[in-house]
């Protein structure tokens, strides 16, 4: 099992292994999402411009215009909705579409077994389903190393993972695969992940410990998109909610840190960093970064990859300022590798005899 404190923080990198889009495919999913004309999705226009006046579709219509042309020049759907805040009917549009997309990419991908519509995770028969991305199970496999399933609830409660995706894939692969490797029901399973704490940093669509959930495969027909975009949050609602507090108390109380298939945007570098002191630790992560092809200029990756590496670590030691036992860059293992290979290369350093 992994050793107590142990947090992972997980970016699109890790989702993208099930086929859920990430960066510009997430963008423009949701501008063809909410697009009235062209290829826009009838239960997400419906929920968009049904029962709207003639002013308010107006202004639906600048809004989905607006974010359709600006999509390609932010790093991010998340800080798109950071910059344009205030723009009328923006944040609604944009919400409604992420939703939509995830709820779609969800369904698609391609990991359903069974049709239990009352948890977020189809039922799964076998502990060798198809579909599941290599580093989820190589992450469940470390959880649950040599752990009874008497301990299955502590192996969870000594971790914490906080994301930036809005999907729910990573609870509800952990949820199949402790009901199907220990042969839990439903109830027990989701008692015994309830053990771990979940962050989304900018929210979600669904969280599997409420009873009134959004199953995974649900047609969006079926789905309240309003009452779902309700709970993605922006950059600034996570700040003033406390949410982000959160986030930082459980970075500054880690054991270990270990990033994966995160982008390392600014803005959530700002959010995850500790307002408490930040003492000496190990971090992992993982920077996958390949060099743009050119036939003449052919780097490695490492080689490309280390500007950014370097200064990524410059911005972790300057988390603990001030701390008496300040970070050393030699205990911060951020490398050009997928996250899969991360967890293979350093896996075994992460977990604990006891």
């Amino acid at each position: 099992m992994l050793k107590h404190g142990t947090t992972f923080v997980v970016g699109a990198g890790l989702s993208g292994e099930l086929g859920l889009p990430m960066g510009a495919s997430l963008g423009g999913k949701i501008a063809n999402l909410i697009d009235r004309h062209g290829k826009g999705q009838q239960d997400v226009l419906n929920t968009l411009y049904r029962n709207k006046s003639a002013a308010q579709v107006d202004e639906i219509d600048n809004a989905v215009n607006r974010l359709s042309s600006a999509l390609p020049a932010h790093a991010s759907i998340d800080n798109l909705l950071e910059r344009l805040a205030g723009f009328p009917g923006l944040e609604q549009c944009a919400k409604v579409g992420i939703v939509s997309a995830i709820l779609m990419a969800e369904s698609e991908a391609g990991i359903t077994v069974g049709n239990d519509t009352h948890v977020i995770f189809p039922t799964m028969t076998s502990f060798d389903i198809k579909g599941i991305g290599p580093s989820y199970r190589e992450m469940f496999h470390l959880i649950t190393s040599g752990v009874h399933v008497a301990a299955l609830g502590d192996a969870f409660a000594r971790l914490c993972f906080v994301t930036f995706n809005y999907d729910r894939m990573l609870e509800g692969i952990f949820h199949a695969l402790v009901r199907a490797a220990y042969g839990l029901t439903r109830v027990a399973a989701t008692e015994v992940i309830g053990k771990a704490t979940f962050l989304h940093a900018y929210g979600s669509v669904g969280n599997i410990s409420q009873s009134e959930v959004v199953p995974i495969a649900n047609p969006l027909s079926k789905t309240d998109l309003n009452a779902a975009a309700q709970r993605i949050k922006t950059f600034s609602e996570s700040r003033n909610s406390g949410s982000d507090l959160e986030i930082k108390d459980v970075i500054a109380k880690s054991s270990q840190l270990i990033f994966l298939g995160c982008a390392f945007h600014q803005q959530n570098i700002d959010l995850l960093r500790p307002t408490t002191s930040f003492d000496q630790r190990p971090i992992w992560g993982t920077h996958y970064k390949p060099p743009p092809f050119d036939k003449h200029a052919k780097p490695t990756m490492e080689l490309f990859a280390q500007p950014d590496i370097q200064a990524l670590k410059a911005k972790l030691i300057r988390w603990s300022k001030g701390s008496i036992n300040r970070l050393d860059a030699s205990r911060i293992h951020i490398e050009p590798l997928t996250c899969e290979q991360l967890i293979a290369k350093y896996g075994s350093s992460w977990t604990s005899d006891t």
